[in-house]
């Protein structure tokens, strides 16, 4: 019976998903695919996004969104905590005064190039394709397509 009992729980230890990985093993899984900053844009809610997304070698992220149409007084930025285990994303977006999460979501990953890949988002099932730019890089340096 304590061989049963010890199988079953070294199937459900060998099952858990990557996810649960902490972000420092996380973050060392996804070198280099992953790391850097990279440029989206899309429509979600009706509304079309651009968005500069910094991931971090530390396990943590920033974006910078605008709407579509470029109005500086219409752009945000958010961050907050990555985990990858190489086929899935999950972001946890926090309020940076406070720490309160604001956004749990999840992605499946796609792989590209070294300059390129793209994510499906679990909940919507928009695919966001990005594309590699500078470090460094802030909406208002970058293109603007409406």
């Amino acid at each position: 019976m304590r061989r049963a009992a010890a199988a079953i729980l070294f199937l459900l230890a060998a099952a858990l998903p990557a996810v649960a990985l902490p972000a420092t093993a996380a973050a060392a899984a996804a070198r280099p695919a992953i790391l850097g900053t990279w440029f989206t844009e899309g429509t979600e809610d009706g509304d079309h996004f651009q968005s500069v997304f910094s991931v971090l070698p530390d396990g943590n992220f920033v974006k910078q969104f605008r709407d579509a149409t470029c109005h500086k007084t219409k752009s945000w930025r958010a961050g907050g905590r990555w985990r990858f285990d190489g086929r899935r994303m999950v972001l946890d977006t926090t309020l940076a005064a406070t720490g309160a999460l604001l956004h749990h979501d999840v992605f499946d990953y796609h792989a590209g190039d070294a300059d390129h890949f793209s994510m499906t988002d679990e909940d919507t099932k928009i695919t966001w394709k990005f594309v590699r730019v500078p470090d460094g890089t802030r909406l208002d340096d970058g293109p603007c397509v409406s």
